[in-house]
């Protein structure tokens, strides 16, 4: 599972450009740029930069951005992963209604997410994050109110 995905599929899912992102969080277009890279990486990226962008992510969805209004029937839910050091809750994914394919339980009891995404080569494939529910009820209500792109 990678969890190198949430900061740049949360960029293309709101259509900001890295400078936009950028902005957001009080950064230069090439930090965000050098973040993205990290994580592509499996680097770590400044935790409170995380936690500012996506604790932005509802209100950045409903924004004119680029004088684009969003579609008020988008809606986009993180998905949070208990980090052991320092028992808060870190943002492994995002996933929008646009590209949700389902959810799933494993024998374990993990849920498993799915959505549509598309790899650097430009390559399209189903992406699953698995995830604790216990970090996740707004994730779970998520996917109780939406059905499948695929149907």
């Amino acid at each position: 599972m990678n969890s190198a995905i949430p900061l740049r599929k949360a960029r293309y899912l709101l259509g900001l450009t890295t400078a936009e992102a950028g902005q957001y969080v009080h950064v230069t277009r090439k930090t965000w740029e050098a973040w993205e890279a990290k994580e592509a990486n499996g680097l770590a990226v400044p935790p409170a930069a995380m936690e500012l962008f996506f604790s932005k992510l509802d209100a950045l969805a409903r924004r004119l951005v680029d004088g684009r209004q969003y579609d008020s029937q988008r809606e986009m839910v993180v998905v949070f992963r208990r980090d052991k050091g320092t028992g808060g809750d870190v943002p492994i994914d995002v996933v929008s209604t646009d590209g949700y394919l389902g959810n799933d339980q494993d024998a374990l009891g993990y849920h498993i997410i799915k959505s549509l995404a598309v790899d650097r080569a430009g390559k399209p494939y189903v992406h699953r994050m698995r995830y604790e529910d216990a970090h996740n009820q707004h994730v779970l209500n998520f996917c109780r109110r939406h059905t499948s792109v695929a149907n």
